[in-house]
């Protein structure tokens, strides 16, 4: 599993589909207008990490990315080719052990596949609104894990045109994932016994003369219990705004805060991004990309 990759995904298509379980009050929503940029955050002036720390990090997200994230095995039954091929390439990128467990999972697990519901249909006038929930579950006595998730959400018309053409809509809603690994083996090859999130997100979408934008906040926390360091919690805020055409490439931006405590370690990460450029930070320490990745992986990403 990735540690954050997971609820941040997951977080982003409730937003933009109109649709996200957890008892957290969602973020506070964006302005009614998309703004024209992002600003400049402030970097962390947290001291730096030795080398000791560093590493100890990276032996934790090493070790949550050996956990299949659900998303590779509860899968919506309205999955589009494109979410398709990019499920299959996370699968393909994992290590023989974490395909082994995935395997394990989809063979030995009951799977209740992603069920959505939905309360009430949008119409275009103001007000008009629509409440989605959604849940999904693994589990089993020969399951290696347990998994229950759940998501709610709610979109909210705040004008539009009689055909759609042109509208403005809100979606503010709050997602959960709690995880137990069950299985001894996996335990002592992970160190992981336990992993959770609980997200909120607010968000605002406009299209109008063939173009589309959508400004989300997003915020909430990761939670891990792990055999070698003890309880590991990560607060996160995501600031994300997505402006384009249907047939162009989206012109994009995000910032990207999370603040990781364990043992003695509070570390501050930071990713800023402007289209294909990004920019990333621990505790103030500019890193490149090929740095980040040596101590994360592929555990935290804008992608």
């Amino acid at each position: 599993m990735t540690l954050l990759k997971t609820a941040l995904v997951l977080s982003l298509a409730l937003a933009l589909n109109g649709c996200s379980n957890g008892s957290s009050s969602p973020a506070a929503a964006p302005a009614n207008e998309l703004p024209t940029a992002l600003g400049e955050p402030a970097i962390s002036q947290k001291p730096m990490l030795n080398v000791v720390e560093k590493d100890v990090l990276k032996a934790v997200f090493a070790n949550s990315n050996e956990i299949p994230g659900v998303s590779l095995y509860l899968i919506k039954p309205n999955e589009t080719e494109s979410e398709k091929a990019e499920r299959l390439k996370k699968t393909a990128a994992l290590s023989n052990a974490a395909k082994a467990t995935l395997v394990d999972i989809q063979s030995q697990c009951k799977l209740v596949m992603p069920t959505q519901i939905q309360d009430g249909q949008l119409k275009p006038e103001a007000g008009s609104s629509v409440v989605q929930t959604s849940n999904a579950s693994a589990s089993g006595a020969a399951c290696p894990v347990n998994v229950v998730t759940g998501s709610k959400s709610t979109t909210t018309i705040i004008e539009s045109t009689a055909d759609f053409s042109a509208a403005k809509f809100s979606t503010a809603g709050t997602s959960s994932e709690n995880q137990l690994v069950i299985s001894d083996e996996l335990q002592r090859r992970t160190r992981i016994s336990a992993t959770g999130n609980q997200m909120t997100f607010s968000a605002l979408s406009v299209s109008a003369n063939n173009t589309f934008g959508m400004h989300m906040n997003m915020s909430g926390r990761l939670t891990m219990s792990h055999l070698d360091y003890g309880q590991v919690t990560a607060d996160i805020k995501a600031d994300i705004l997505s402006k384009g055409t249907p047939a162009g490439t989206p012109q994009s931006e995000a910032n990207l805060s999370m603040n990781i405590r364990l043992a003695n370690i509070d570390a501050d990460v930071q990713m800023i991004q402007k289209n294909d450029h990004k920019r990333y930070y621990l505790n103030g320490q500019q890193l490149t990309e090929k740095e980040f990745k040596a101590i994360f992986g592929e555990g935290i990403d804008l992608n």
